[in-house]
């Protein structure tokens, strides 16, 4: 499958201050983001009636996870890793079918999009600063749940592999840097058993 890189400027940048990483917990994580990134696409994509035909009728929570033998229809590539507990740069590319302007135009702001839907989660443990605002596409923020994605489980997983791997006290970092459209926007996840996150 052929993809189309989204906006460059609009990179995901992760941080994990904490013990080091285990392959398990660094793998839990990954495998949850990617589930979290399709699930925000792919609602992004059908409010805005954005999906192409075959994939019109197929409810954004279904998106099907890579790791289930589909390629995914939006990629979470590593731009950068750097040395310490976790530092990485993740960009987004998305496969030809949904490369149309309409399309490319919503995703464009992905990342700011997955942190203001993991800051809305209403998680415990979840801290955000600049997630307030709804991303323009969605404009009627009253009548939606706090957790609009349905992430709150991948999030949940996520919290519980880090606590259960010695990580307590940790702090997991998302972040986006201002681009011409969005504002800079950050969401941190504190790593404590002891309160649910």
């Amino acid at each position: 499958m052929k993809y189309t890189r989204l906006n460059s400027e609009a990179d995901l940048d992760i941080s994990f201050n904490g013990p080091s990483l285990d392959l398990y917990a660094m793998g839990v994580f990954h495998l949850n983001l990617q589930e979290i990134v399709d699930k925000v696409a792919y609602g992004l994509l059908a409010k805005e009636r954005a999906l192409p035909p075959v994939l019109r009728h197929r409810p954004y929570y279904l998106a099907p996870p890579y790791y289930r033998g589909s390629p995914p229809l939006i990629k979470s590539l590593v731009a950068s890793i750097k040395v310490g507990s976790l530092y990485e740069t993740v960009s987004f590319v998305v496969a030809t079918v949904l490369a149309d302007q309409n399309s490319i135009a919503i995703l464009n702001n992905l990342a700011s999009d997955v942190i203001w839907a993991v800051g809305k989660s209403g998680i415990e443990g979840v801290r955000r600063s600049n997630v307030d605002e709804m991303p323009e596409v969605r404009r009627d923020e009253s009548r939606l749940p706090d957790d609009v994605f349905e992430i709150g489980p991948n999030l949940r997983d996520t919290i519980t592999a880090l606590a259960d791997s010695g990580h307590n006290g940790a702090v997991l970092k998302l972040s986006s840097k201002r681009t011409k459209t969005t504002e800079a926007k950050e969401v941190e996840i504190w790593i404590d058993p002891n309160n649910g996150g």
